[in-house]
């Protein structure tokens, strides 16, 4: 089932249920609050990301192929989990781990991940 409101001028309101207008009771009858709660706590990410996102693979963090084994050894010590592969690209498990390692580097990214 696919619902939709539009909102119009002054505060108006149309409701739809799978293309097909109808009125603001039955919308109501067929679409709670609650029911809707439920539909996004099933679907919603954990922690607010979207799990496809992690591990992240960037080069920002990147370092030097001759510098990868001691940059793996330092993020160990520190208790962080990111890992350089041996091309020296980095590989973030998540974003507790990935603000640990901006933290570490001494960087702020305002842009983008990596």
């Amino acid at each position: 089932m696919r619902t939709r409101i539009v909102y119009g001028p002054k505060g108006s309101k149309r409701f739809f249920i799978d293309g097909k207008e109808v009125t603001a009771e039955e919308y109501a009858k067929t679409v709670h609050p609650w029911k809707i709660a439920d539909i996004l706590a099933k679907f919603a990410a954990p922690g607010g990301t979207r799990p496809g996102t992690w591990p992240l693979e960037g080069v920002a963090l990147a370092v030097q192929p001759s510098q990868v084994a001691e940059a793996n050894a330092r993020n160990k010590r520190h208790g962080i989990g990111a890992r350089y592969k041996p091309d020296g690209t980095v590989v973030i498990p998540d974003a507790a781990d990935y603000k640990k390692l901006q933290k570490l580097e001494r960087v702020h990214n305002r842009d983008d991940f990596c």
